[in-house]
C-alpha cells in the first residue's frame, strides 16, 4: 500500500512511498492497519495538471501555480516574480500579456510625450545635435533666423529650447528632419 505525502507548508504533492505495516495494531484489529505519516495520506492524489498544483487540505484538489511567472501590478507597476500556490494577488496581472497590451503603450506613449514636453537643452547643444544632419549653424539656421523676426527673436531671447517649440519644429522641418529623428535629439526612443 501507497501513503502520499505532501509539503509541510504549501500542502502540495511531493511523493509516493510503501506504507509500513503497524504489525501491532493489525494483530489487535486482525486487518492490516498501515503506518502513516505526518503530512501524508493513503488517499491517491489527483493527476498532474498544467498550471495547477495538486494539495491536500483533507482532500486532493488543485490549485492554481504561478511561481516563477512575472507579474505586475499597473496601478504602481511593481513587478514581482511569484513564489506562493494559489490566485495571483489582487491587482496582479501577467507581466508579458500587460506589457503587450493596448493600454500600456498608450500609458508609456503618454509618459513619453509629457517627458519629451520637459526634455530641453541648451541652444547651442542643439545647434550641435543638427550638425550630423548636414545642419551647419551659420549656413543654415542664421540664414533661416534672418529671414523671419519672430522665429529670431525667439531664439536670440531664450536659453534653452524645449522639445515641443514649435520653432524648432519648424526649423526640423526645413532641414529635413522628421519628428521622430527631432523626439531622438531630445533623448526620446
Amino acid at each position: 500500500m501507497l501513503v502520499y505525502n505532501y509539503d509541510r507548508i504549501t500542502k502540495e504533492y511531493t511523493y509516493s512511498q510503501e506504507a509500513e505495516l503497524d504489525r501491532e495494531e493489525s494483530r489487535i484489529k486482525g486487518i492490516d492497519i498501515y503506518l502513516v505519516p505526518a503530512y501524508a495520506t493513503l488517499q491517491q492524489p489527483l493527476s498532474s495538471k498544467q498550471g495547477y498544483a495538486v494539495i491536500f487540505d483533507g482532500i486532493w484538489r488543485y490549485t492554481p501555480d504561478h511561481r516563477g511567472q512575472k507579474v505586475i501590478n499597473p496601478e504602481t507597476e511593481e513587478v514581482v516574480i511569484v513564489d506562493y500556490l494559489g490566485e495571483l494577488k489582487d491587482g496582479y496581472i501577467d507581466y508579458e500579456t500587460y506589457i503587450n497590451s493596448e493600454e500600456y503603450k498608450e500609458k508609456k506613449s503618454k509618459e513619453e510625450k509629457e517627458r519629451l514636453m520637459m526634455s530641453n537643452m541648451t541652444k547651442l547643444d542643439f545647434v550641435n545635435a543638427l550638425e550630423p544632419f548636414g545642419v551647419n549653424y551659420y549656413e543654415h539656421i542664421v540664414p533661416l533666423l534672418n529671414s523671419n523676426l519672430e522665429a529670431k527673436k525667439q531664439w536670440d531671447l531664450c536659453e534653452r529650447v524645449y522639445r515641443f517649440n514649435p520653432l524648432l519644429d519648424e526649423l526640423a522641418k526645413g532641414f529635413g528632419i522628421t519628428p521622430n529623428q527631432l523626439d531622438k535629439i531630445f533623448g526620446g526612443q
